[in-house]
């Protein structure tokens, strides 16, 4: 058989625009946020709710009505009445008025008539009532409804890895489920007489299957299903025969092997049996031979 050339070699940039208009549509599935880990988002993800959804305090101290701390100073502190504790998940029944304070810890809810909380090392306690040594500004050391994020805003694009802190997000969201892409199936084959399993014995002239270890692990770091459909000789019959395969049970397929000019490269002739040849030659190196 008598080969030629490359000819005129593709840039990397062209040939990658040539594969970007030809990746098959992946379907969409509805998944349990448990599940979602690393998948790729099918929509965009607009808040239904205000995170956090009510007042909370920043810091452990008293909620107080900002006011009555005014002029406090460690020379000239300002007393108020304790009527209440609250922690983390409770809410006050208590009503606030001026001269009253609720002692609160991180994260509990503000009661509806504060509007500031006195860091607790800025306080001394006595029985029911504390001195307080530094004043508060309005809404100082207050988590306001929404600081997160705000309801009807856009978190998340579609498209988006789903990587930790973005599952986190989406609790934070109390979103059960997540419509993602399904996982893309990648067919793996490695081709040539030469190339032998690792359960084989190494003989003369032969070598282990390199690539396909290091291909679909690959495929595996990329968030993909391997499909590996083993190694075929340099038989045309049975490369047609493994590439119908991995066509027909994969999204996408990899043929590692015979895309040269050699006689027993015979990937660009099978290929153009089955369909259209788009890219053969690349001006890279390695991997000028690249179909």
């Amino acid at each position: 058989m008598t080969m030629q050339g490359f000819g005129k070699l593709m840039s990397l940039k062209e040939a990658r625009a040539i594969l970007a208009g030809i990746v098959p549509k992946i379907h969409d599935e509805q998944i349990p946020l448990d599940q979602a880990l690393y998948r790729v988002l099918a929509e965009d993800i607009i808040s239904e709710l205000d995170v956090p959804n009510f007042r909370k305090s920043a810091m452990d101290g008293f909620a107080v009505i900002a006011s009555d701390t005014f002029g406090a100073a460690n020379t000239g502190p300002k007393t108020l009445r304790i009527v209440d504790c609250v922690v983390a998940g409770e809410v006050s029944g208590k009503e606030l008025s001026s001269g009253k304070c609720i002692e609160i810890t991180t994260g509990s809810p503000l009661p509806d008539s504060a509007d500031a909380v006195v860091m607790v090392e800025y306080t001394e306690k006595e029985d029911s009532c504390i001195s307080v040594y530094k004043s508060v500004a309005p809404w100082e050391n207050v988590i306001r409804i929404g600081s997160d994020v705000k309801k009807g805003t856009m978190v998340l694009k579609k498209g988006t890895r789903l990587g930790p802190r973005f599952t986190g997000v989406l609790a934070a969201l109390g979103r059960k489920n997540v419509l993602v892409k399904k996982i893309p199936r990648v067919g793996m084959l490695s081709t040539g007489d030469e190339i032998v399993g690792l359960d084989e014995e190494l003989v003369e002239g032969k070598v282990f299957d390199i690539n396909s270890r290091t291909l679909i692990d690959s495929i595996k770091e990329m968030h993909c299903l391997p499909l590996d459909l083993g190694v075929a000789g340099d038989d045309k019959e049975l490369l047609k025969k493994k590439i119908l395969e991995g066509v027909e049970k994969s999204d996408i397929m990899i043929i590692s092997g015979g895309s040269s000019l050699g006689t027993e490269d015979l990937t660009r002739s099978v290929v153009e049996d089955l369909g259209k040849v788009l890219v053969h030659g690349i001006a890279v190196k390695p991997g000028k031979p690249v179909i």
